[in-house]
């Protein structure tokens, strides 16, 4: 036997692969398309082996009808609808096969009986049963139809009634359902919202009067140094030239900020830790602070605020509002400030 070159071969090999590839290819599509046979069909037309047709009166008549469910069972059924609702009469449960033969043909079985079957795109099927073609045309059955339908099974001794009345008073009651959980909901959000007022304000309530008992015990001497400490920063060399920049209008940095804090913990030793315990302060509510603190006028405040003088005023006022729980001026939350 004489030896075979290998590019004598390299030719049939890749004719055979795409050959594989192609029948491959082809039989991936037909099966994919199987997939469509799921779901509800409504019988729309028998035409007879004598070449007379059946037209459904979908008017008047009961439609009959299939639900294929999975890939085995499928459910004959009768479908009534009218004003006063739906009407589901379970007649058979059946089981069915569908293959992809060798020459990518669709084989389709009833039990054991087989019957051609035909796709008219993914809207419409033509079964052949005995000489007779069946054109089904899907439809659209509900959620609570198919269960209906499902949990019935193949019993063809009982109907299935949907009321229109029954499910609409479903719908209101589901509704209604949604509705109280809404307002539980709410009225919950308005519990944790009060509660955590009521807390933040005793909270608040304590730490004034700690406020105010540890200054009435604060002996003289005491007080005294303090007020020192505070006169002496306010001719420091940092103080004026704050100010001055200030005036010039220049944007304060980060690092400003944070060394402005450090220069007033220093002079004002208690003045942090006080206004720090009340509540938590947004940073533009805590820079305000600082800036009343150093005695800034309100146009100060704007520049190393870069804001408008309405907003400053609105901040102080609020701040006021939250500590004392009314209403207060922009000068009333000042003179707190001051006092700390």
């Amino acid at each position: 036997m004489k030896n075979i070159p290998i590019f004598a071969i390299l030719p049939f090999v890749a004719a055979l692969l795409l050959n594989a590839c192609h029948k491959t290819e082809k039989t991936a599509g037909i099966t994919n398309d199987l997939s469509n046979i799921s779901g509800s069909w409504r019988l729309e037309s028998r035409q007879y082996p004598g070449g007379g047709t059946y037209q459904a009166d979908l008017e008047h008549e009961t439609w009959r009808m299939r639900l294929y469910e999975g890939d085995s069972i499928f459910y004959e059924y009768g479908l009534r609808c009218d004003t006063s609702g739906t009407v589901i009469m379970p007649y058979s449960r059946n089981y069915f096969t569908l293959l992809l033969t060798a020459d990518s043909a669709l084989a389709y079985y009833e039990g054991e009986e087989p019957h051609p079957l035909e796709r008219l795109g993914d809207s419409a099927l033509v079964i052949q049963d005995f000489g007779s073609r069946y054109t089904w045309r899907r439809y659209p059955l509900s959620e609570e139809q198919r269960q209906a339908l499902l949990s019935y099974g193949g019993d063809s001794e009982r109907s299935i009634v949907i009321s229109v009345a029954e499910h609409q008073l479903k719908r209101e009651n589901h509704l209604l359902t949604y509705v109280l959980l809404l307002v539980i909901g709410l009225l919950l959000v308005a519990v944790i919202y009060a509660r955590r007022t009521l807390l933040r304000k005793r909270h608040i309530e304590r730490q004034l009067r700690a406020i105010s008992e540890e200054n009435q015990l604060r002996p003289a001497i005491v007080s005294d140094a303090l007020q020192r400490v505070a006169d002496e920063f306010k001719h420091s060399d940092y103080y004026t030239g704050l100010r001055h920049r200030l005036r010039d209008e220049e944007v304060l940095s980060e690092d400003d900020w944070r060394e402005m804090e450090q220069q007033l913990r220093a002079a004002y030793p208690d003045f942090v830790r006080r206004l720090s315990g009340l509540f938590r302060l947004s940073e533009v509510e805590w820079r305000t602070c600082l800036l009343i603190k150093l005695e800034l006028s309100p146009s100060d405040m704007t520049k190393a605020l870069c804001r408008e003088a309405s907003s400053i005023s609105s901040i102080r006022s609020r701040l006021y509002a939250k500590v004392f729980g009314r209403k207060g001026s922009p000068r009333d939350w000042d003179d707190f400030i001051l006092s700390l």
